[in-house]
């Protein structure tokens, strides 16, 4: 029990007087590394945020063109021809759905 205490006791004075704060100095390569990583994870960060960015944007386009063209049939020559005769042009779904059509594409 006098070689546990005395070995326990050692070990607290070593655990007390140990300088938490030290790191060990990075060589030359380690953080040349450590540069190109972060660089090659910064640019994968950005070039997946732009895709995600430029995805938003084109499902907007799409959903517009879906609401003007499928959803209003503008492209059906019977609502074109309608149009021409109100004097008007089918660019929205606002000239088949009236005021669902204006809120849709609002």
């Amino acid at each position: 029990r006098a070689m546990l205490a005395a070995h326990v006791g050692s070990m607290l004075d070593v655990l007390k007087s140990r300088n938490w704060e030290f790191r060990k100095p990075i060589d030359r390569w380690d953080h040349r590394r450590q540069m190109v990583v972060f660089g090659v994870v910064s640019v994968l960060t950005v070039v997946a945020f732009v895709v995600i960015c430029v995805l938003v944007l084109l499902s907007f386009v799409q959903l517009n063109i879906y609401l003007t063209f499928i959803w209003g049939k503008c492209l059906d020559p019977e609502i074109q021809k309608q149009a021409l005769a109100a004097g008007d042009m089918c660019r929205d779904p606002q000239f088949v759905h009236g005021i669902r059509g204006w809120l849709a594409e609002g």
